[in-house]
Parts: C-alpha cells; sequence; structure tokens
C-alpha cells in the first residue's frame, strides 16, 4: 500500500491511496478492508478532507471493493501511461 498527499492539482485538500496489492492466496480475508481502514484513519491526523484513488478502468475488482466502501467516480480520467491503460478516480467525501 501506497498512500500520501494527493497531487492532483485539482484535489490540494484530499489524501490519495496510490495502490493497495494483496496477494490473491490472502484475498478475500478482510486484509484489504483494514489496510483501506488504515488509510482513512490515517488521513484524519493529517486534516485532509477527501480522499482519492485512482483505479484502471478494468480493473473490476478493484472497483467493487471500493464501491463497496463509499467511493464513487468523479468523473476525471487519465492515461496510466506506463502501461498504456486508461484510470478513473474515484472519491469519498470526509463525513
Amino acid at each position: 500500500m501506497g498512500i500520501a498527499k494527493c497531487g492532483d492539482m485539482d484535489k490540494q485538500d484530499a489524501y490519495e491511496l496510490h495502490f493497495l496489492y494483496i496477494e490473491p492466496a490472502f484475498s478475500k480475508n478482510g486484509i484489504g478492508s483494514m489496510l483501506l481502514k488504515y488509510f482513512e484513519e490515517k488521513r484524519t491526523l493529517l486534516g485532509h478532507k477527501e480522499f482519492i484513488i485512482w483505479v484502471l478502468e478494468e480493473n473490476n475488482i478493484g472497483i467493487n471493493f471500493y464501491e463497496k466502501h463509499g467511493y464513487k467516480r468523479d468523473g476525471k480520467e487519465k492515461e496510466f501511461k506506463r502501461y498504456n491503460k486508461k484510470e478513473i478516480r474515484y472519491k469519498k467525501d470526509i463525513i
């Protein structure tokens, strides 16, 4: 897992989850949910107002996971140049 202040110019007050990888043999055991909770709690300590996650458009498992945890598409897309694939930005506002 990699987390940091969001680098998107339009999201200066956001905290970003750069990546979250779980070994497939350990998936469906709640590890991803625990890591996502840590990410969201860390934001509380730093005072950011929303969470940002970029997800590859083809990553249906990731998309379903983040949507299950309250993340929504915000309409922004970009190319992940390293792999020439489209990424979709998801966000979750702090309540």
